[in-house]
């Protein structure tokens, strides 16, 4: 019988509802393995798969749809997709056997090779500035593709650039990759930054380091880079590139032109775009991918011959190193793109062999049923039916209060004829004091309150004060937002504001930005992994070094005085320990300034006493008065020095030194949108604005993760706590209908 429960209670009574198959979907969907490889050439074929026999394209597209080359982009690639009859052109919307991606299969012919060359595999190549037209045919269909070439220089060949070609072959080849010369020692004495970060630092390491032995302008042939790489001499990495490929053709052409450094007017990439974009294969299809790099100037590049693929299930989908992907079985997942610290992600989807009738897709009982049922359409996996009352009733009471019913309730609710029992059974389970003590349990793991280090010297009493004061938060209802506020922000001593608890657990004996803090406010609060950053640009996210020093910046003013519990209360204060020192040197000289002047007034009502009884001495010129008056004078002056420090001291913009390049990190969120401050502020204030906001995503979508996770075994982005472009949620529409739920109903943790 379909239930209905009342309208403040349908979304969560959906949520435990469910049905059992969709856990296994969802399992499908998001794959633990996010850091699997790209497949090698030995995994997986780079020969794209055979064009099916039946299949007659009815007409073909080729992206993109038109060209433009000069100089600093001399070349460029071209898909081709082969359209049925019937097929609608559009990312992601297409059925199996709508399109076929032919293009490898398919005939390139250019109207003038004086202007632009192509290559049998779609290889478009500047020669002369001019306009033409790439010609491409299949199977008694064609498609043209307008080119012009502009602003090529033809009487000088630029030599190879060393931030936009050198240092990514180096990365796509794997020469800089943490298991080589890109570990923190390097290997064998050649030491290279991870995956390129530091260009100054690798450029110094091939040119320079041991007499610059790697490189060898007059015979580029013999460079020890080349022979290494090209295993023509002794080398534990092996071979990392052909003979006749493009990335010794370049390399030798960089040392030929005397190995040019970086140049401080190129710019890394600003965002990647993969064509063809989210697409849906048969099981063995394959599909050529296209990436394409833009820049700050508007520039757009392709680098699918520098940059690495990835993909996020090696088991459902494969990808070569050249961006070929292949569907290994049913199931959906994710490629993803890297290039200069940029990364993109696509998905896609590999359909079960199910007929499922469209029916089976048609009864909603909730918000959340559209992009549910959409993605089993997509996967033709048929939803299961609603499980009994007796099933719903044990798993409400186990996820919701992690409590099993009394046999009498069970009992009682199977017997019910109530037409809106679950949706009430789910309202006394939120409002169960049962509900308070476990998600009180759950933010407290997230929240790390626990007593398991030395360096946490709140002691037992002060892990319970944390957890009590959590359990009242919640059961006030206090939404998350403002809950992660007051921790956020949390300061003084652990007996009157115990979250502060949760800095003393963070930061223990270190400087704060050099402590856990940075990672865990990150990992807690926005789901993501920083970690990385702190010694080199993070591998799979945009965040580089600097990022993260940026974002620790905001904890740079954070000063523990710890203290065991049986000398008294830890205080977490908002200033740094100079700061701390300075300040309270001046409240030290006002005291004995305080003090100076009650000794000059004793003073001076002991003169005027003895003046009262001796008229004729008085009391002007009094050497009694002497002393104290200069040691009034004497604390004032030294009063007055001390606030100037002070002053000094919280006037200068708080930041944190960056290790490497030794430069100052001002406070910078992790989107580097712009922020100001006032001097003496409490930095967290800010960035706990900028974290909560509505308009932050990640926050929301990080604890909209966990609960569902939580409620359905595996999260829609799994590992829970690794957001990323790079790791897309298995069920976007899901993802953005319940953060704006969780974000338009106030951050309710009961909603």
């Amino acid at each position: 019988m379909t239930q209905n429960p009342s309208p403040g209670c349908r979304l969560r009574a959906r949520l435990f509802s469910l049905p059992l198959c969709l856990l296994a979907v969802l399992a499908v969907l998001a794959d633990p393995g996010t850091h699997s490889g790209a497949a090698s050439a030995g995994e997986a074929s780079a020969k794209p798969a055979a064009v099916p026999q039946l299949f007659q394209p009815a007409r073909l597209t080729v992206e993109p749809t038109a060209l433009r080359l000069d100089s600093s982009s001399s070349s460029h690639g071209l898909l081709v997709t082969g359209w049925a009859k019937g097929g609608t052109p559009g990312r992601g919307s297409e059925s199996t056997g709508d399109r076929v991606d032919l293009t490898g299969h398919s005939l390139y012919e250019s109207g003038d090779p004086g202007v632009v060359s192509v290559t049998a595999g779609g290889e478009c190549r500047a020669v002369h500035n001019g306009r033409t037209e790439i010609v491409v045919r299949h199977g008694g269909k064609l498609a043209r593709v307008p080119v012009e070439v502009n602003g090529l220089d033809e009487a000088q060949v630029p030599a190879p650039s060393f931030r936009q070609e050198v240092l990514p072959i180096l990365t796509r080849t794997g020469c800089n990759m943490g298991a080589c010369h890109g570990k923190l020692a390097g290997q064998n004495g050649f030491k290279l930054s991870l995956r390129g970060y530091a260009p100054e630092q690798d450029f110094y390491s091939l040119t320079t380091d041991l007499g610059g032995r790697r490189v060898n302008p007059t015979a580029p042939d013999e460079s020890l880079l080349l022979l290494k790489a090209l295993a023509r001499v002794p080398h534990e990495g092996r071979q990392r590139f052909e003979e006749g490929s493009i990335y010794r053709e370049r390399l030798a052409a960089w040392v030929a032109a005397r190995c040019p450094g970086p140049d401080t007017n190129e710019t890394d990439a600003v965002a990647l775009e993969i064509l063809p974009g989210a697409r849906t294969l048969r099981l063995g299809e394959t599909q050529q991918l296209l990436v394409r790099a833009r820049y700050a100037d508007g520039q757009t590049r392709d680098v699918t011959w520098l940059a690495q693929f990835f993909s996020n299930d090696g088991n459902t989908l494969s990808v070569t190193p050249g961006g070929l992907a292949r569907a290994v079985r049913h199931g959906e997942t994710s490629v993803r793109a890297h290039f200069q610290g940029q990364v993109e992600a696509i998905v896609l989807t590999i359909p079960y062999e199910n007929k499922v009738a469209p029916r089976e897709f048609a009864r909603q009982n909730s918000i959340l049923d559209a992009p549910l049922l959409a993605r089993l359409r997509a996967l033709r996996i048929p939803p299961s039916p609603e499980c009994d009352d007796a099933t719903f009733l044990r798993r409400a009471s186990l996820d919701a209060t992690g409590t099993l019913p009394a046999p009498a309730e069970v009992e009682a609710f199977v017997k019910s004829p109530s037409r809106t029992k679950r949706g009430e059974l789910v309202d006394r389970l939120l409002d169960s004091p049962e509900w308070v003590d476990y998600w009180t349990l759950q933010l407290a793991d997230l929240l790390q309150n626990r007593r398991e280090r030395d360096h946490d010297v709140r002691g037992a009493k002060g892990v319970r004060a944390f957890h009590a004061w959590l359990r009242s938060e919640l059961a006030a209802n206090r939404p998350w937002n403002e809950l992660a506020r007051r921790i956020l922000t949390a300061s003084g001593d652990t007996v009157n504001v115990p979250a502060v608890g949760y800095f003393i657990t963070t930061i223990g004996e270190k400087k704060a930005e050099e402590s856990e803090v940075v990672d865990s406010v990150a990992q807690a609060f926005l789901g993501t992994r920083v970690g990385c950053a702190r010694c080199h640009n993070h591998p799979l996210e945009k965040f580089t070094q600097d990022d993260y020093y940026h974002f620790a910046a905001f904890f740079s003013k954070l000063t523990l005085e710890r203290k065991e519990p049986a000398a008294g209360a830890t205080r977490l204060e908002t200033e740094t320990r100079e700061e701390l020192e300075r300040r309270r040197k001046v409240e030290e000289l006002v005291h004995a300034v305080e003090q100076a002047e009650q000794e000059l007034k004793a003073a001076a009502t002991t003169g005027a006493a003895s003046a009262a009884a001796a008229p004729e001495a008085g009391t002007h010129g009094d050497p009694a008065l002497a002393p104290p008056r200069a040691k009034l004078t004497e604390q004032q002056k030294k009063l007055g020095e001390a606030r100037k420090d002070y002053e000094r001291t919280m006037a200068r913009t708080p930041g944190v030194m960056q290790p490497r390049t030794q430069r100052m990190m001002f406070p910078q969120p992790l989107d580097r949108s712009a922020f100001s401050f006032q001097p003496g502020e409490d930095l967290r204030t800010s960035l706990a604005a900028w974290i909560v906001s509505p308009d932050n995503r990640q926050f929301s979508g990080a604890m909209v993760n966990r609960l569902w996770r939580h409620f359905m075994g595996v999260g829609l982005v799994e590992p829970v706590d690794d957001l990323r472009a790079s790791n897309p949620p298995s069920n976007p529409e899901l993802w953005r209908l319940l953060q704006q739920e969780f974000v338009g109903h106030g951050y309710d943790l009961k909603h």
